[in-house]
């Protein structure tokens, strides 16, 4: 797997982790990760182009959708 590959990949596994409410999902450790992955997803965005560009921005604006709806702290 290459990074796009894993970037994907552990940015569905935080949204399924926030989606399930469970007390992993509330912590401060949690929070900072969520943070980290948004800036990490923003920054490989603003590095492609094209259908990958257009990817990795649906899935950060599902990564902040989710985090909005689980009282994550917004953009």
């Amino acid at each position: 797997m290459g990074f796009f590959d894993d970037l994907l990949k552990s940015t569905n596994k935080m949204i399924e982790e926030m989606d399930s409410g469970s007390d992993k999902s509330r912590s401060q450790s949690f929070l900072e990760k969520f943070w980290n992955k948004r800036n990490e997803l923003q920054d490989a965005k603003d590095s492609s182009y094209g259908k990958e560009k257009s990817i990795l921005g649906k899935l950060l604006d599902s990564l902040n959708r989710t985090g909005k709806n689980n009282d994550m702290e917004p953009w």
